[in-house]
């Protein structure tokens, strides 16, 4: 869990939410962290997929749902999300865009970022025009990644 961005969270700041999950492996491991937060084995649908396929070294091959952001949201009763914090290997775009943010506060979003990648440049821009402005990177040269924290403007 080193550089774990939700553990912070839930260690220092109380926070309580939800870890999700899709790969069965990796869900696992979470899951005997013991971790306060609620977790969910799933993957974010970001289009017409409802499903991601996945091969496991325990249960073999696999098949984890994927629900849309908004009926997760929904089924927890939350209008305000403290953070939301996207790793998603390089699916944070579609992920974002098929989010209703008009729909939601989210106060605090975290992208990955990985160098080298596309899609830094089109998530940074989308947030920026939807009400967020980038406050602070996170750089962790050795793996390559850039955790980059994007806060919503206050209105006024």
């Amino acid at each position: 869990e080193t550089g774990s961005v939700s553990l912070f969270f839930e260690r220092n700041r109380g926070w309580d939410g939800l870890l999700i999950e899709p790969h069965p492996g990796h869900y696992r491991q979470l899951r005997h962290r013991h971790r306060k937060a609620s977790t969910l084995r799933a993957c974010i649908r970001s289009n017409s997929s409802a499903s991601k396929a996945f091969v496991d070294e325990i249960e073999g091959h696999v098949i984890t749902p994927c629900l849309w952001m908004e009926s997760i949201l929904e089924a927890m009763g939350k209008k305000t999300v403290d953070l939301l914090s996207l790793d998603a290997k390089d699916q944070e775009m579609d992920i974002l865009q098929a989010i209703p943010l008009s729909n939601y506060s989210i106060n605090v979003i975290t992208v990955e970022f990985v160098e080298g990648s596309d899609s830094d440049m089109n998530v940074m821009k989308f947030l920026m025009n939807h009400g967020y402005h980038a406050n602070h990177q996170f750089v962790n040269h050795p793996l390559h990644r850039n955790d980059m924290v994007f806060t919503k403007e206050k209105q006024v």
